[in-house]
């Protein structure tokens, strides 16, 4: 594991980056078949996609026993990612392609993960009820907050979405009905790739 990922989370067991390690390569070699993650990522995977997804947990905490869905999960992020820090946390990986689906099952199995499972489906099809939902670059807030609101009950005080997004949270969040926090990912990532990069909290 690079010492990216060291230097900002100082507090991963030798077990967990092992397994971002682990889970790095294997998404290299399965992007070599199913489109997981942009070919121009390649070279920056701990940078681009394992700090951004991990970066969220220095600012919330994942609960125990709490059930999570990541929606539009691609190559598993952020979830996976997550599920490695907390591991009594509960994380369904949800994607509507089914390739993409196939190649995280066989991923989740290789890196022995138990609090994670994926699924193939679309968010709005879902009709279990979860805790909190998260994801990264999949559609607008208002367009998420449409599919998930039946299903997500969160817990006492705690959020129902947390979320990834650049410069234009700012407009979406005009429009949005619900309390929420915003905070600059390089608050904490003193990285330029993070500039106008923000991590998005609403609760209901």
């Amino acid at each position: 594991m690079s010492d990216l990922i060291k230097e900002y989370f100082p507090e991963l067991s030798k077990k967990q980056l092992i397994l971002l390690e682990d889970y790095k390569k294997l998404l290299l070699d399965w992007n070599s078949k199913v489109n997981l993650i942009s070919r121009k990522d390649q070279n920056h995977i701990d940078e681009h996609h394992l700090l951004h997804s991990l970066s969220i947990s220095k600012f919330y905490q994942f609960l125990p026993n709490s059930k999570v869905i990541d929606i539009g999960t691609g190559g598993g992020l952020p979830g996976i990612p997550l599920a490695i820090l907390f591991p009594e946390t509960e994380f369904i990986l949800i994607d509507s392609r089914k390739n993409k689906i196939n190649a995280l099952k066989d991923i989740i199995k290789r890196l022995n993960l138990p609090n994670v499972i994926a699924i193939n489906e679309r968010v709005e099809s879902i009709i279990f009820q979860y805790h909190l939902a998260i994801g990264r670059a999949v559609s607008d807030l208002k367009v998420i907050i449409n599919w998930i609101n039946k299903n997500v009950k969160p817990l006492p005080g705690e959020p129902f979405l947390i979320y990834l997004k650049g410069i234009d949270a700012f407009d979406e969040l005009k429009n949005i009905p619900y309390k929420y926090t915003i905070r600059p990912i390089n608050e904490f990532v003193k990285l330029t790739y993070y500039q106008d990069k923000y991590i998005i909290m609403l609760y209901k």
